[in-house]
């Protein structure tokens, strides 16, 4: 059997990829070339094999042709992990050339796939309580946002209040927390004109992955000839606030925590 000049022409600069996906998160695209170190020109086509698992491994393009002297475009190698329970997978990208006289060549392929990716967790703290002079506005709280994830996590948010009355803001509304920090989102009151006593208002905070969680707000709203020195909740002891009945109505997907529930802790601080 007689071996031409370009038996051996055709090289892959990569022979084995790995890749990692949660199950509903597919990972960035791995790339290969075909690289023709003989003379002329070399057309091959790239075949996604598959050993377990379903159609879980793509590859574009299909086809092309390597050329002697001239740098390869790029073989684009996507795995795609929905579906797929968690465990390891194995395939891989035959290379071949028709015609030429050369052996396939393969570029192996494994796919890990983890548990589901961990929902954000909870804001901190779950409740919070606002306290101002009934003209003016309350002293800023601030909630927690933390982002456990290796990727950048966004988040909107909303604000609600139970007599529809917009004395609650929110700052920032919406913003991106880098991977492994935490972000603050700034609670005032604007108490003016707002019948004495306990308001209830809720912050809700939506995550790109469908994720909601709310934190419910107080805004105590002093008598003014009763409690004029009252300002902020520095230094407050919740027996030294007398209050008219609280409002019983709740801001729908709150948790409802109702005057007898309020934490000391973020009273007396």
């Amino acid at each position: 059997m007689n071996v031409s000049a370009q038996t051996q022409a055709l090289v892959l600069t990569q022979t084995a990829l790995a890749f990692q996906a949660g199950v509903s998160t597919a990972p960035p695209p791995q790339t290969f070339s075909v690289l023709n170190t003989g003379v002329g020109l070399v057309n091959w086509t790239a075949t996604p094999q598959i050993s377990d698992g379903g159609k879980w491994l793509t590859v574009t393009p299909a086809s092309g042709t390597a050329t002697s002297g001239v740098l390869p475009l790029p073989v684009s190698v996507s795995v795609n992990p929905q579906g797929l329970a968690p465990g390891s997978y194995r395939g891989n990208v035959q290379v071949a050339t028709p015609g030429s006289g050369n052996l396939p060549q393969n570029v192996s392929v494994s796919l890990t796939v983890t548990s589901p990716d961990p929902a954000p967790p909870p804001l901190t703290p779950s409740g919070v309580i606002l306290i101002g002079q009934p003209t003016g506005s309350s002293a800023a709280e601030g909630v927690s946002i933390f982002n456990p994830w290796s990727t950048p996590l966004n988040y909107s948010s909303t604000v609600v209040t139970d007599n529809r009355v917009n004395w609650l803001t929110q700052t920032p509304v919406s913003g991106t927390v880098a991977a492994g920090a935490s972000a603050t989102i700034s609670l005032q009151a604007t108490l003016k004109g707002l019948t004495p006593g306990l308001q209830h208002g809720a912050l809700r905070v939506a995550f790109t992955d469908g994720t909601v969680h709310t934190v419910d707000v107080y805004v105590i709203v002093p008598m003014v000839a009763a409690t004029p020195s009252l300002r902020t909740s520095t230094a407050l002891s919740p027996s030294a606030i007398v209050l008219p009945a609280a409002t019983t109505q709740a801001c729908p997907g709150s948790t409802g925590i109702g005057p007898s529930r309020l934490s000391s802790s973020r009273l007396a601080r």
